[in-house]
Parts: C-alpha cells; structure tokens; sequence
C-alpha cells in the first residue's frame, strides 16, 4: 500500500469517528418514538373560542307574540343585522340576569303597528345586570331602553321613544349616549347611578332626571320641556351644559339638598338658571340668563354654599328665598343685572354675604370673599 493512500484512508476513519461521536449527543436527547396513548387531539380554537357570544336568532333566542327575541339565559349576545319591529312588539325581551346584547353597530326600530312596550326590556325586577351597547333604538313606543338595577348602556343612541329614551333602576351606568326627541325623560335612572358623556336634545320632560346620591358629569342637555337636569338629594352634577330649557338648567328635586352643582353653564332657560334646597355646594357655574325675568341662581333652606359663579343677566345674580338661613355667597361675579346690584335678595340679616364691589376700575375691597356687579 502506497504511503500516500495510507494517509487518506486513516483521515477518513478519524472523520468519520468525530462525526459519531458529534452525533451522540444529539440522539441521547432525541425524543421517543413511540407515540402517547390515545388519539390525537386538535390545535384548533373552537367557534365558541374564537366568538364567545350567542347570535341573536330565531334559534338561539325564540320570541312569542309580544317580542320578537326573548333572551332566557345569562350570557353575552349579539345582533347580526338591523332588527324591524312590527305590530304590538318588543324587539328583544331579556327574562335572565347577567345578560349583555351588543348591538354590534345596527339598528332596532319599530317600522309599524302601536304599542306601549319598550324596545328593549328587562320582563322583571329580578333580571338584573343586564348590557346594552354599541347600536341604535328607533321609535320605540314606550321607553326605547327599560331596564332594573345594576345596568348599564353604553354607546347608544336612541331617537324618538315615546316615553323615556333610557330607563334604569339604581346602581345603573349611562355612558356616551344621545337621546333625541323622546317623548318623556332623555334619561332616567334610580338611587347612586352615572350618567356621563351623554347628550338629549328636545325631552318632553326633563333632560337627565337621576335618583339619591347620583353622579351626573359631562353632560348636555338642550330644549328640555322641563329642566334640564332634574336631581335628587345627595347628587352631584359637573362639567355639564344646558340651553333653552322650558324650566331650569339645573334643578334639584323638592325639597332634596345636600347637592354638589360644579362648573357648568347654563344658558337661557326660563325658569332660571340653577335652583337647590338646603345644604347644597354651587360652584364655578356660568349661567346666562339674559333678555330673561328670571335668577340666575335660586337656593331654597339654608346652609348652602353660594361661590365663585358668573352670572349674566336677569334681575338677581343670586335669589335666596325668604326662609333661606345660614347661607354663604362669596366669590361671585353679577354681569349686567337688570336691577339692583344682581345681590338684593340674598336676606342679607340672616345669611353670610360677601361684600359687594360695584365701582368699576381699582377693586374698592380688600375682602377675599367680595362679590361684584358690573
């Protein structure tokens, strides 16, 4: 054998050991070829996986001679396209709790026939915590949205219900919706709800009317048949608007107090601008009241505080009524009031005024707590 062949043969073994050698390792951590007992099962997501929700059908939600769909167990659910409402007819009647119905962007209206019911409706007390969002009711005989407590709407617009455009009982949300031309309340709602971001334009009634201890922030409200706001003791109304309202801008319900009304404006409603009981905080609003009769602020019983509000037009900035003790006005601007300095009738014997600056140019009163009238 030549020397040269000799060479090449024994590089060759060397190579072919080191490639066995390299190769050990990986077989020692290869995987076993015998595959798991049974059968194999799938990678893919189920339909209930990928869409975890109930289409609106005949099938899944059958309804009878006085709805359309009836929803009878909880869960989430949704339209799949606009829904036409005929006869003596809800569109969808929920007789669960726990239920949420996505309109997913289309349309209930009645298109014919008369009745009273609500196009969407809650069929009891007891069905509770029940969502509505994402659509459009129309022309709804009764209320467009009834619903009882612990619900919630959310991105809706109704137009013309003829009664409330949404309905709820306490511990509800409302949340950017708009409500045009129903024929009662544009909202209405029970004891420690939120109303937010929400407009009603042209209510038979009043704009928003919210129970006890309710919040009320964002808010328009304009050409209410009655007030705008219409809110019970233990509220708070913020950063809202109202316009050409029949009644007030901003009213709390008889004989209610303890209110918290905060930097909104109101603007030329013909009752007056803002009206509160006793015990009540109104501060940082704007009202106009101009070419009007009529206060801007209105405060009925005692202990409340009156600050830092402008106030145009009308006769009284501010109007405290003759049995008003204990209250506080401070910190207030009267423009261009109709007569008197827009502080007469704040019963000056019985409550806390701040001194009125009336003079123009230099400021005439060192007092932090001075109202002026220009």
């Amino acid at each position: 054998m030549s020397p040269t062949l000799s060479v090449r043969t024994q590089s060759v073994r060397a190579l072919l050991v080191s490639a066995a050698l390299a190769a050990a390792p990986l077989a020692a951590f290869a995987g076993p070829l015998t595959p798991p007992a049974g059968a194999p099962g799938s990678t893919m997501k189920t339909l209930d996986q990928v869409e975890a929700r109930t289409p609106l059908t005949f099938e899944n939600a059958p309804g009878d001679a006085t709805t359309f769909f009836k929803i009878t167990a909880g869960g989430s659910y949704y339209l799949t396209g606009n829904l036409f409402v005929t006869g003596d007819m809800s569109g969808i009647l929920v007789n669960a709790p726990d239920v949420t119905i996505d309109l997913n962007g289309f349309t209930i209206v009645r298109a014919s026939g008369s009745t009273t019911k609500a196009l969407v409706r809650a069929g009891g007390a007891g069905f509770t915590n029940v969502t509505v969002k994402n659509g459009t009711i129309k022309n709804a005989g009764g209320h467009g949205i009834d619903l009882y407590a612990n619900s919630r709407v959310e991105n809706v617009t109704v137009v013309a219900p003829g009664q409330h455009g949404i309905f709820l009982g306490a511990r509800s949300v409302v949340s950017n919706a708009i409500v045009d031309d129903p024929g009662t309340d544009g909202v209405n709602s029970g004891a420690d709800s939120l109303v937010s971001d929400t407009v009603v334009y042209s209510p038979g009634q009043h704009g928003i009317s919210v129970s006890t201890n309710s919040v009320v922030r964002a808010c328009q409200v304009q050409s209410a048949s009655q007030n705008g706001f219409n809110v019970a003791s233990g509220t708070l109304v913020q950063d809202s608007t109202a316009s050409n309202c029949v009644a007030f801008g901003i009213a709390g319900q008889a004989n209610t107090g303890t209110l918290r009304v905060l930097s909104n404006t109101v603007t030329n409603c013909g009752s007056g601008g803002i009206r509160v009981y006793h015990s009540s905080q109104i501060v940082g609003n704007t009202v106009s009241v101009s070419g009007l009769a009529v206060p801007g602020i209105t405060v009925f019983g005692d202990g409340s505080r009156i600050e830092k509000n402008v106030v145009h037009g009308g006769p009284d900035a501010v109007r405290i009524d003759a049995s008003g003790d204990d209250n506080l006005v401070i910190g207030n601007l009267a423009q261009n009031p109709t007569s008197g300095n827009g502080f007469a009738n704040v019963n000056a014997a019985n409550n806390q005024i701040g001194p009125i600056v009336t003079a123009g140019g230099t400021i005439s009163s060192t007092s932090p707590f001075a109202n002026f009238s220009h």
